[in-house]
C-alpha cells in the first residue's frame, strides 16, 4: 500500500499534533463536567467502583466471591494509595480516565498507521479516536470501559506487526503482549472474554513462523494468559475462600440479557430500589430477590444463585429457539444503529447538555460508514490486516450480542472503526468501479445506522437520566438542577415515586434558601399531597414524609401535616432528616431532648420548632438543615 496523500509533517509531528488536540478537547469537556452534579457526585456503577476501590485499599473486602470485575477498582484504589484524599478521588479518577484516552489514541494512531503503512492514515484515526465526543464522554465516567478499551488496542497494536510483516523470525515478546492485553481486557470487563480464545488461532494466520516458533508462541500464549488469570483467582480465593476467575454477575446478566421480554440494548430493572439499597449493585440485589421469589428459599452461596439463572436461561434458549433468535435480529439492528442506547446514562441526554458533546458530529453512524472504505483499502494492500481487524471487531460483536448493546457495551467496536477510517483519504485512489460500488455500500450502511426501527432511538430513558440527574444534583447542592431534572421526569411519569421525593426535597432546600417562587411552592404543595396520600398507605423514606408534611402545614393542612409526621415517626425505626433538625436547634442553643428518646413524636416536635421558626431568625441553621435533608451526614458538619 502506498502512502498516495503525503504529507510533509513527519509521524512524531502528527502524533503530537493529534494528542494535543485531543488533550485541549478533553480537559475543556473535563472542566465543564466537574462543575456540574455528576462531576461532583457520582451515581450508580461510578459511585460502586469508588466503593470497590476503597474497600481494596483499606482491606475490608467483604468474604464474599466479587461480583463485579475488580480490576478498575483495584487502579482506583492504587490512584488512592498514591496519597490522594478520598474526597478528590472522584475527580481523579475522572483525570485517569482522559489519560487513558490519550493513549488510546495514541494506540489508535500507531495501529492505523503500521496496517495502511501511512502516517496520513494515523492522523485520521487520530481525528476520530481523540476528538470523539462519546469515547470522551464515557473516559470521564468513574467506569471501566476506557481502561478496557486501552488492553483491547494493546494486544490489536501487538498483533498488527505480524499483520504487516513477511518476517518469519520467533518474537516472544509480541506474543506475550498480545495475550496479556487482551487477558487483561477480559478481566476489566469479561464481556471481552471471548477474545482469548480467539487469539491463538489469530497468531497461527497472521504469524508467518515455522512449526517450532509457533509452538513457542502459542505456549508464551497460552502461559500468560493462564498466568493472569490465575493471579484473578487467587486474589479472589485469598478474599472468600472460592478459587473464581470470573465475577459473580456473569450468569445472572446473561439471563437478563436474554430472558423473555428482554430490552436487547440495556438492564431493565424488575425490582424497585428501596432507599436503603440505592448505592448497592442493583442487577445483584434484583439476582437474589428473584431467586428467592422463584425457590422460595434463600440461596445457600452465590454460585448456587449463578447455577439457577444459568439454568433458566439454557431452559429457555433451548425451549424457545425462535424468540432467542428474534432478540438477537434486534439486537444485531440495534448494535448497528448510531443511536447510542443507554447504560445508566443516555449519551444523547447528557450530549445535549455538555457545550463540548454538543456540537461534535462525530459519532458511530459516522464511524461504521468511513470504515467501509478504510476496510476497503485495508483488504487491497493489507488482507492480514484486514483480517485482523475484522476478525476481532466480529469476536468483539459476538460478545456484544450475547449480553447488551448499549453504548458502553460497543466502545471497542468504536476504537476499531477509528483504525478502518483511518483509511478514508485513500478512497480517491480506487479505481472508477470501485468507488461506485463504495458509494453504494457506504449509502445503505448510513440508511441502516440512521434509522430508527424497533425503538431504536427511543429516549424514554431519559426519565432514568433525570431521576438521576435530579439525586445528584441534591448531593452536590445544586438544587436548581434538582427541581429542574425532577419537573421534567414527572413531565414523563407524573406519578412516579422517585421524581415526586426529588422534587419534594429541591423544593424545600429552595424554600430554606428563599428562592422557591410563588408558582414552584404551589408545585411543590399539589406534589406533597400526592405524597402524603401515598405515604399513608406505605411508610417510605421520613425525610419525604417530612417534607411533605411541611409543604401541607405552610398550606394550612396543620391537622393533616401532623398525622403524617406521627404516624411516619411509629412506622420507622430511625430518622435521620430528625436527627439532623435536632442538631440544628441544638447548635441554636434551643432545649432538645435525647436523640436516643424513644418517644416517636418528641423528633418531629423538634423538627416542628424548627420549620415555624421565624424567616429571619437562624436562617444559616435553617439551611444546614436543608442540606443533611438532602442526604449529607451529619459528620460532616459537626
Amino acid at each position: 500500500m502506498t502512502d498516495s496523500c503525503k504529507s510533509r509533517a513527519s509521524p512524531k509531528t502528527i502524533t503530537t499534533i493529534v494528542l494535543a488536540a485531543t488533550l485541549l478537547y478533553g480537559a475543556g469537556h473535563l472542566l465543564w463536567y466537574w462543575q456540574t452534579p455528576f462531576g461532583q457526585a457520582p451515581v450508580l456503577d461510578e459511585r460502586e467502583n469508588l466503593g470497590w476501590a476503597m474497600r481494596i485499599a483499606t482491606g475490608t473486602l467483604p468474604e464474599e466471591p466479587f461480583f463485579r470485575a475488580m480490576l478498575y477498582p483495584l487502579l482506583l484504589a492504587g490512584v488512592f494509595k498514591l496519597g490522594i484524599p478520598a474526597s478528590v478521588l472522584p475527580m481523579a479518577g475522572m483525570l485517569l480516565g482522559l489519560g487513558l484516552h490519550l493513549l488510546n489514541t495514541l494506540l489508535a494512531v500507531r495501529i492505523a498507521a503500521t496496517l495502511f503503512r501511512s502516517s496520513v492514515a494515523g492522523l485520521a484515526t487520530g481525528i476520530l479516536h481523540g476528538l470523539n465526543p462519546v469515547l470522551l464522554h464515557y473516559a470521564t465516567q468513574l467506569l471501566d470501559n476506557t481502561l478496557a478499551n486501552t488492553f483491547v488496542l494493546l494486544g490489536v497494536l501487538a498483533l498488527a506487526r505480524p499483520a504487516r510483516d513477511d518476517r518469519t523470525d520467533d518474537d516472544l515478546a509480541t506474543a506475550m503482549l498480545a495475550a496479556a492485553g487482551w487477558t487483561l481486557a477480559a478481566l476489566a470487563r469479561p464481556q471481552l472474554l471471548m477474545l482469548l480464545p480467539s487469539l491463538p488461532l489469530l497468531w497461527l494466520l497472521l504469524r508467518r513462523s515455522g512449526p517450532r516458533g509457533q509452538w513457542r508462541n502459542l505456549l508464551t500464549i497460552t502461559l500468560t494468559a493462564g498466568a493472569l488469570l490465575s493471579a484473578q483467582g487467587l486474589w479472589q480465593r485469598s478474599v472468600s475462600g472460592s478459587l473464581n476467575v470470573l465475577p459473580a454477575q456473569a450468569a445472572y446478566n446473561l439471563w437478563s440479557a436474554n430472558r423473555p421480554g428482554a430490552d436487547g440494548r440495556y438492564f431493565t430493572q424488575t425490582v424497585r430500589m428501596t432507599a436503603k439499597d440505592i448505592h448497592t449493585n442493583p442487577a445483584g440485589e434484583e439476582a437474589v430477590l428473584l431467586f428467592v421469589r422463584e425457590t422460595g428459599r434463600p440461596p445457600a452461596s452465590p454460585d448456587e444463585v449463578n447455577r439457577h439463572w444459568q439454568t433458566r436461561l439454557r431452559e429457555h434458549v433451548v425451549g424457545n429457539p425462535a424468540g432467542w433468535l428474534g432478540l438477537m435480529a434486534r439486537k444485531t439492528y440495534y448494535l448497528f444503529n448510531d443511536f447510542e442506547p443507554y447504560n445508566n446514562k443516555t449519551y444523547a441526554f447528557h450530549q445535549a447538555r455538555s457545550p463540548w458533546l454538543a456540537p461534535n458530529p462525530i459519532g458511530w453512524g459516522l464511524l461504521l460508514t468511513a470504515s467501509l472504505a478504510g476496510a476497503t483499502i485495508l483488504i487491497r494492500g493489507n488482507p492480514r490486516g484486514a483480517l485482523l481487524i475484522l476478525t476481532t471487531f466480529g469476536v468483539l460483536a459476538a460478545g456484544i450480542l450475547l449480553t447488551y448493546v448499549s453504548g458502553r457495551f460497543r466502545l471497542p467496536l468504536t476504537a476499531l472503526l477509528c483504525v478502518l477510517g483511518g483509511g478514508l483519504p485513500f478512497a480517491a485512489g480506487l479505481a472508477c468501479k470501485t468507488r461506485l460500488l463504495l458509494a453504494g455500500s457506504m449509502l445503505c450502511a448510513a440508511m441502516v445506522t440512521f434509522s430508527d426501527f424497533a425503538g431504536a432511538r427511543d429516549t424514554k430513558t431519559f426519565l432514568q437520566d433525570n431521576l438521576l440527574l435530579a439525586a445528584s444534583a441534591l448531593e452536590s447542592g445544586d438544587d436548581e438542577t434538582a427541581w429542574d431534572a425532577s419537573a421534567e421526569a414527572l413531565a414523563r411519569a407524573p406519578s412516579h415515586p422517585d421524581a415526586k421525593a426529588n422534587l419534594l426535597t429541591a423544593g424545600f432546600n429552595l424554600l430554606l434558601a428563599d428562592r422557591l417562587t410563588t408558582e414552584r411552592e404551589a408545585v411543590w404543595r399539589q406534589n406533597a399531597g400526592e405524597v402524603a396520600t401515598g405515604l399513608a398507605h406505605e411508610p417510605q423514606v421520613p425525610m419525604v414524609a417530612a417534607i411533605a408534611g411541611l409543604a401541607l402545614w405552610r398550606g394550612g393542612k396543620q391537622d393533616v401535616a401532623l398525622s403524617l409526621w406521627k404516624q411516619q415517626a411509629r412506622a420507622t425505626d430511625g430518622d435521620p432528616s430528625a436527627d439532623a433538625l435536632a442538631l440544628a436547634l441544638r447548635s441554636a442553643g434551643k432545649p432538645a431532648p435525647a436523640l436516643q428518646d424513644t418517644n416517636p413524636d418528641n423528633a418531629f416536635a423538634l423538627m416542628l420548632l424548627a420549620v415555624t421558626a421565624p424567616s429571619d431568625s437562624n436562617h444559616d441553621l435553617r439551611l444546614l438543615a436543608g442540606r443533611l435533608f438532602a442526604g449529607k451526614p451529619i459528620s460532616n458538619f459537626q
